[in-house]
């Protein structure tokens, strides 16, 4: 395989990447939302997405990624206890109820 096709490969698979941690931002931004949070949504160019969620004491910078399984979590701070996981849309409501405890 040709270098410029390995590196077109991990392009499409990191944009492929970048796409679905949009995809599950923007579902926790609609549960958040109908809960009356006020969120927006970043995206910077070549830097992680993120989902700022308005709070009593500022704003909750909320990432999405994945583990080797699979499986998707949210994350904010840097305690344990600040990931939750995503994958399913139940997930993503528990999530949003967490994320509506923290901000208030």
């Amino acid at each position: 395989m040709s270098r410029n096709v390995r590196e077109r490969s991990h392009m499409t698979s990191l944009t492929t990447y970048r796409r679905e941690r949009v995809v599950r931002l923007l579902d926790l931004a609609w549960e958040l939302e109908a809960r009356d949070m006020p969120v927006s949504i970043d995206l910077p160019p070549q830097d992680t997405p993120i989902l700022r969620v308005v709070g009593a004491r500022g704003f909750i910078r909320v990432e999405s990624w994945h583990d080797a399984s699979g499986r998707w979590y949210f994350s904010w701070g840097r305690v344990q206890s600040a990931t939750v996981h995503g994958t399913t849309a139940t997930e993503t409501a528990r999530a949003a109820e967490r994320i509506c405890e923290v901000a208030r």
